[in-house]
């Protein structure tokens, strides 16, 4: 399963090397946009908190999450080559063999 929080506003970036400069100014400029558009973190973690606490029976194995329902995942992106690169590649980043065991 997997789950989108969506856009949730946090202070992760606030001290980031690009948080100075022109980039400051943007962002103050844009901010009423960028407030409109965005979660606070609690509306953020509902999705989360839905899928922990719902009834497993009403979860689909493997489906994706957003906004506390499930959605359609896009077509193009959930083919069985697709889905074959991404495991051998997540293998690869965690060292670990196809089988899920530990690489050499």
């Amino acid at each position: 399963m997997s789950l989108y929080p969506g856009v949730v506003r946090t202070t992760l970036a606030k001290n980031h090397h690009l948080a100075c400069g022109i980039f400051y100014v943007s962002f103050i400029l844009t901010y009423p946009l960028y407030w409109f558009g965005t979660k606070n973190v609690n509306e953020g973690a509902q999705t989360s908190l839905y899928t922990i606490f719902e009834e497993t029976s009403n979860l689909k194995s493997g489906g994706y999450y957003a906004d506390c329902e499930q959605r359609q995942i896009d077509s193009e992106s959930n083919t069985p080559e697709i889905r074959s690169q991404l495991w051998s590649w997540t293998c690869k980043q965690l060292g670990i063999n196809k089988d899920c065991t530990k690489a050499d």
